[in-house]
């Protein structure tokens, strides 16, 4: 069995999108690489608790040097129990991003509690009193910043099968200016949500309209321009031999091959020539498109 690769005839604005393929995976690999923090490495300490260990001096007055000593013992043992070192293990810590991680270091230094992130194991420990370390949200920073990882990771996915464009214009005529992945993203979940706008910063895409309209109207820095959608799994016309059916939607397909068919006697031959056996049936694998992609990412 083999995989037969397909041939794509593309639509109007898709002739467009695929001239810059090569462009767009290329932006895509990019893309999946910056997600990961380049200073996200090795482990990393940050000393905000250790100011706070030489701030208080203690006069002790007792009748006995080991009552003076016993009163100290106890005062340590206190400081010591009151200090805690909580850790807390992460999907992605290596790929927050420098604003995630500055909120995490922000919370801790105002609150003096040392912070350790360890990027080996995708774990963030703390030390610090434990009154301190209740004023930290840090399940809060965490899930914010994982849900964010999420999206971006969604977003790179739904690149490559979604594409939204503002068509501008210029002298050449309409030229297709794609949003950028997680813009991208937003969009496109708005529209399966079937909602009737998607607010974009001092914009927003009007899906009856299909257009991105300035949020206030006239506004000369935000003309109005009309927007694409460029479906890659289901805005594709593949044309296939004659002696195929149509696949469908199904995932997968099995086409056997008549013996009096040509591609047929030219795989037996390739198989004689390789395994030094006669062949008993030859089979066309075909895949869904989308299962492709899937496997070539």
């Amino acid at each position: 069995m083999y995989l037969q690769p397909f041939q794509a005839e593309h639509k109007s604005y898709e002739k467009q999108l695929s001239d810059s393929a090569s462009d767009q995976d290329d932006k895509d690999q990019n893309i999946d690489q910056t997600l990961i923090n380049p200073s996200a490495q090795g482990l990393q300490r940050f000393d905000y608790f250790s100011r706070t260990k030489e701030t208080a001096t203690f006069r002790i007055t007792a009748l006995s040097l080991a009552s003076a000593n016993a009163a100290a013992a106890k005062l340590q043992k206190c400081y010591h129990e009151n200090v805690k070192t909580p850790s807390y293990d992460t999907q992605h810590l290596e790929r927050w991003d420098n604003l995630q991680r500055n909120s995490l270091l922000s919370a801790c230094k105002q609150v003096h509690v040392d912070v350790t992130l360890n990027y080996n194991l995708n774990r963030i420990e703390l030390r610090g009193f434990l009154s301190d370390l209740d004023r930290i949200r840090t399940h809060e920073i965490i899930k914010e910043a994982e849900q964010d990882v999420h999206e971006k990771q969604h977003a790179l996915l739904m690149s490559k099968q979604v594409q939204w464009s503002r068509i501008d214009v210029d002298w050449t005529g309409d030229v297709l200016t794609p949003y950028d992945p997680l813009t991208n993203y937003r969009i496109e979940m708005a529209y399966i949500n079937k909602d009737p706008n998607k607010m974009l910063g001092a914009t927003y895409i009007d899906f009856a309209k299909w257009k991105e309209l300035p949020e206030t109207p006239g506004d000369p820095n935000h003309p109005p321009v009309s927007v694409h959608r460029h479906s890659i799994t289901e805005e594709m016309a593949f044309e296939n031999p004659q002696h195929w059916k149509g696949m469908g939607k199904n995932e997968l397909d099995l086409v056997p091959l008549q013996e009096n068919n040509p591609e047929y006697e030219k795989v037996e031959t390739a198989f004689r020539e390789s395994v030094k056996q006669p062949s008993t049936k030859i089979v066309r694998v075909r895949l869904h498109p989308m299962l492709i992609a899937f496997f070539l990412q």
